[in-house]
């Protein structure tokens, strides 16, 4: 069960329940990380022939635009060009699509290096953060030409699934083997500022469960505090009890509540930081022969009161999730290559949109939507890990697809520079 060669091969077996969410790759090669804890990327070789160059405007640096983390402005119209970047999770490489107009889409795959199974993309600072997570390391990339700038190591075994920035610059990351949130300095060396243990005993648990783990997953920072997704697995790797976000103090770095959520499997953390609203995506209920049954859930966190104010069963297996211009929300979803999506203002859920080419991929779950982006002109960018295609919906006009190109080798977080 090892990763392939870089640009090469396929998985060729079912992926078990705990892999429908943004940190898919990752988890799906957990044993890899127990058996093989020596691996990094201190062998990582900067790719410098050919890296692109960005037409960004006056500022040379760009702006990277993360998916899902709401942080970007889509009320008004975006101008041509700009750039897509996909982190392709088996190729370990980056891809870059231009956007030069509705539907018209070139692209460059391949064009620069990651460490193993690249989770996550985030931008602090002006640069381009990849997380990556069976090589437990953080690489800086210049969002001008994704030159490679630096790599932190995050700890060897840890298995890290996400990042987010506070405001001072301190980086905090999720874990997933060790059940626990790392602050770091990224420009002060590799060691952790702090080591924030998850909770374990104290997880909510169902009828006849037995031992369960954090297993954290997505993460965002907002206002002076962390929230932190708990899938809360038990040891096949499949729901225990509800999930919970858990919430820590920036300031004082420690975790000081938890919120308990309606569904199981808690992976993915969506911040609408307009309505103050944090959005927990719950993947539901996996069978063994059938995989995820379909009833997956999103609650809707007030982040003042740090309370479930509304609940959306949304069904699929949802996780990164997007909005659109006018407030519609987008989900990626696990079960199949399937977008899910509901109003954020009345709660209804929206006729899901298929974007699968005629069939479910090659009949080991590995067709699903794992990425997905919106920009300001009402259009969405999804990728399907299996079939390595990036498939572009006008979510103004019915929720057509409009173009479909192919991209890097199990494509996973895609993001935005313009």
């Amino acid at each position: 069960m090892g990763q392939t060669e870089r640009g090469t091969g396929r998985w060729t077996f079912r992926p078990p329940a705990w892999t429908a969410s943004p940190a898919s790759v990752a988890i799906l090669l957990l044993l890899a990380v127990l058996v093989a804890l020596s691996v990094g990327c201190d062998d990582l070789e900067e790719q410098s022939e050919d890296l692109p160059s960005l037409a960004t405007g006056d500022d040379d640096d760009g702006e990277f635009v993360l998916d899902g983390n709401g942080a970007y402005d889509v009320s008004e119209p975006w101008d041509y060009p700009y750039y897509l970047v996909i982190g392709g999770a088996l190729s370990e490489t980056l891809s870059l699509a231009t956007v030069s107009g509705p539907g018209e889409i070139s692209v460059a795959n391949d064009v620069q290096l990651t460490g193993s199974a690249i989770n996550q993309m985030q931008t602090h600072d002006g640069a381009l953060y990849a997380v990556c997570s069976l090589s437990h390391s953080v690489i800086r990339y210049d969002t001008s030409s994704l030159a490679i700038r630096s790599e932190t190591s995050l700890g060897v075994g840890t298995n890290p699934l996400e990042i987010a920035f506070a405001d001072d610059g301190r980086a905090f990351v999720s874990n997933f083997v060790t059940n626990d949130m790392r602050v770091f300095d990224l420009g002060e060396g590799d060691d952790p500022l702090s080591v924030i243990d998850m909770p374990k005993d104290d997880l909510p648990r169902y009828e006849g469960a037995g031992e369960t783990w954090a297993r954290p997953g997505s993460i965002r920072y907002f206002d002076g505090a962390v929230f932190m997704a708990l899938s809360n697995l038990d040891e096949q790797f499949r729901a225990g009890g509800p999930g919970v976000v858990a919430v820590v103090d920036a300031d004082g770095q420690a975790l000081v509540d938890t919120i308990e959520m309606t569904g199981g499997n808690t992976t993915a953390l969506h911040l609408d930081r307009d309505a103050r609203r944090l959005y927990a995506m719950s993947t539901g209920t996996y069978d063994n022969d059938e995989g995820f049954i379909g009833d997956g859930r999103v609650d809707v966190i007030d982040v003042d009161s740090r309370a479930v104010v509304d609940t959306v069963e949304i069904g699929g297996a949802p996780f990164t999730m997007v909005q659109n211009p006018r407030g519609v929300a987008y989900l990626g979803n696990g079960q199949h290559a399937v977008v899910l999506s509901f109003d954020t203002e009345t709660m209804e859920v929206r006729e899901p949109i298929d974007i699968r080419d005629g069939d479910d991929g090659d009949g080991l779950g590995l067709s699903y939507a794992s990425g997905i982006a919106t920009d300001g002109n009402g259009y969405l960018y999804v990728v399907d890990f299996n079939h390595d295609e990036l498939v572009v919906i006008d979510t103004f006009n019915g929720d057509r697809v409009i173009a479909r190109v192919t991209v890097n080798d199990g494509p996973v977080p895609i993001g935005f520079i313009r």
